[in-house]
């Protein structure tokens, strides 16, 4: 019974965490994802103090006491470099300040199956995306309404 609720337990906890991946163009869902990788992270890093003493196979368990920091750490300088000036953005996100831009990009990287945001270039401000922009639209003029420190792209217009 024991096993049974802390199993819930961790259910309930995670779950949020594994909605937020599939909704990232929502802003509050993108920051939630961001303490779902600053989480694992940590647990990484504690995971190398744990009792791996259980782990029978020394070879593994060597593996493991490096293994797990390192994950922890790119973790964390993960989350700093992407998520992290997003928290500074709460209050603008709230207060619905935003900032606009429209150009035609200068730079659009190409999104791949493995990448969560695509970088945008428009007179200069180098923009994150959750939104797509196809390849044939790559010349084409857009509107971009992103928020001031953390360069997320709240609503993405194409033109012509």
């Amino acid at each position: 019974m024991k096993r049974i609720l802390n199993h819930l337990i961790w259910g309930l906890i995670i779950f949020p965490f594994f909605i937020s991946m599939f909704c990232l163009s929502y802003f509050p869902c993108w920051l939630l994802f961001g303490l779902y990788i600053l989480t694992i992270g940590i647990l990484s890093i504690f995971g190398t103090f744990s009792k791996l003493e259980k782990i029978k196979n020394k070879v593994r368990r060597i593996f493991t006491r490096i293994a797990f920091p390192i994950v922890g750490i790119g973790m964390l300088v993960f989350f700093c470099f992407v998520w992290a000036p997003g928290y500074l953005d709460i209050g603008n996100y709230m207060t619905k300040d935003y900032r606009t831009v429209k150009g035609f990009p200068e730079h659009i990287d190409h999104l791949s199956s493995r990448s969560l945001f695509q970088g945008i270039k428009v007179k200069n401000i180098s923009l994150i995306s959750v939104y797509e922009i196809p390849e044939q639209d790559f010349d084409k003029e857009i509107e971009a309404v992103y928020l001031p420190r953390s360069k997320y792209v709240i609503k993405l217009g194409i033109y012509r």
